[in-house]
């Protein structure tokens, strides 16, 4: 029973711990709103191995070409992400951000077996979706117009491989994905 206790506390803790250490969300809970006008993004990113969510990071391009916070959407929570739980199943997630450019900074697909398909074989804080000789993202982007909502086209990886519908040109396809 006190083995018990302790396991408990000590999963705890390390949930409370890696939930602090991951990956900012879009905007800062501590940001005051009164002067940023946020809007609403609907992300619609998906493997078809099993209709499950896909982990996402993106990053936007600051007016001075600089790279702002890494943040995901997709894939569950730190904590399922730390314990190698599955990916939940696929449902739109609504992400509120500033006006900008962002683009697709990596990403991880589940696909059979327990496996991923990753966009870069290293760390995802080392990985980079963006070319910086050609100044255009290598995966994909997207522009928020301030204080207007916006709907992402549907992408659905089979493995690697993604399928974008994106007839309304929301996108700005990389070379990794203009093919």
């Amino acid at each position: 029973m006190k083995q018990l206790l302790v396991l408990s506390v000590l999963l705890l803790s390390f949930s409370i711990f890696f939930t602090a250490c991951a990956a900012k969300s879009p905007v800062s809970q501590d940001t005051p709103q009164a002067d940023k006008t946020l809007s609403q993004v609907i992300f619609n990113f998906k493997s078809s191995y099993n209709d499950r969510s896909v982990l996402t990071f993106w990053r936007k391009i600051e007016a001075d070409g600089t790279k702002g916070e890494r943040f995901f959407v997709g894939g569950g929570t730190t904590f399922s992400l730390m314990m190698n739980l599955p990916f939940p199943p696929f449902a739109p997630k609504t992400v509120e951000l500033e006006a900008g450019r962002y683009y697709l900074d990596s990403y991880q697909v589940p696909i059979e077996g327990g496996k991923y398909c990753v966009s870069e074989g290293t760390h995802y804080t080392q990985r980079n979706g963006w070319d910086d000789t050609k100044g255009q993202p290598k995966y994909l982007s997207f522009t928020v117009e301030e204080g207007s909502g916006l709907t992402l086209p549907e992408v659905v990886f089979n493995g690697c491989e993604p399928t974008i519908n994106d007839t309304q040109k929301v996108f700005t396809l990389g070379a990794v994905f203009n093919k």
